[in-house]
């Protein structure tokens, strides 16, 4: 059985130089079986470290655990649990007591993934909304040729990368800088 959280709030900002980070405004990482319910978060989340570029010359650090990782959300880095909010059947427009939100800005070092509610989510998320701007710092040039993506900076309104479930959700931040370069941005 995994932990709950149940009507929290964090208004601190929290930030990091760490290249291995799960970086949240309310929880670094929300475990398998864990459940965070009509909590809060208000600060800005600050990911000023960098990963390494990647290239078809390194061996594949998924096979030895060591793969360095930067995911910085503004109420969580990593989902791999539960998190609810009070049901809406249109958008709050704040943050406030009883939903799942995260209303702090967001920043990420080159090559993290940030978004302004999770950076990485492999769980489930239900009624939930972020109201935080997104920026990311420039990514690299791409080292595989023809891929022109495996050196981004990734960013998005509410997760960067999604494995997981997401429903009745939504972002009303702005995401990106113009004219940052090697950065992959999405408003959702």
């Amino acid at each position: 059985a995994g932990r709950r959280a149940r009507d929290r709030a964090a208004g601190g900002s929290v930030s990091s130089n760490s290249s291995a980070a799960n970086l949240g405004g309310l929880v670094g990482q929300n475990d398998p079986g864990s459940v965070i319910t009509n909590s809060q978060s208000y600060g800005a989340v600050t990911s000023t470290g960098s990963l390494p570029a990647q290239n078809n010359n390194t061996a594949d650090c998924s096979l030895s655990g060591t793969c360095p990782f930067i995911n910085v959300g503004g109420f969580v880095g990593s989902n791999y649990g539960t998190i609810t909010g009070a049901v809406f059947t249109s958008a709050p427009a704040n943050c406030m007591g009883s939903y799942a939100c995260a209303a702090g800005n967001v920043s990420v070092g080159a090559l993290g993934s940030g978004a302004g509610f999770a950076g990485y989510n492999e769980g489930i998320i239900q009624y939930a909304f972020a109201t935080g701007n997104v920026i990311g710092a420039a990514g690299l040039p791409d080292t595989i040729a023809g891929n022109a993506f495996d050196n981004t900076t990734q960013i998005a309104g509410f997760v960067a990368g999604n494995h997981g479930q997401i429903s009745h959700a939504f972002a009303t931040g702005n995401v990106g800088t113009a004219g940052t370069m090697w950065l992959s941005a999405g408003g959702f």
